[in-house]
């Protein structure tokens, strides 16, 4: 019976010495942070894990939960463009301003 275990031997080496991430079991680039494990991406791609880690390294140092990084609209930015497109149509004269 062998001893080794075979996840083991097929954890990939840092992409160098200095890389402060290590490859966890679960095939994701990860680092412990006060006590917590967190996961930065996936092994195949180091360099998007390490830019990930250091969008969020200040956040997660300091105990905080990142920010995350939104593509879509907010509801203030709806909200705002809603009431510019109301006041638009009533200086227009559409409809009146108490309306």
């Amino acid at each position: 019976m062998s001893s080794k275990n075979p996840t083991a031997q097929t954890k990939p080496n840092k992409p160098y010495a200095d890389f402060p991430l290590f490859p966890h079991a679960t095939k994701r680039w990860a680092k412990k942070i006060r006590g917590q494990l967190h996961y930065f991406g996936p092994r195949s791609d180091p360099d998007g894990a390490l830019k990930k880690y250091e969008d969020q390294k200040d956040d997660l140092h300091s105990g905080k939960t990142p920010r995350q990084v939104s593509t879509g609209v907010t509801v203030k930015e709806l909200a705002n463009a809603f009431l510019y497109h109301k006041e638009l149509k009533r200086d227009a004269g559409e409809f009146a301003p108490r309306t």
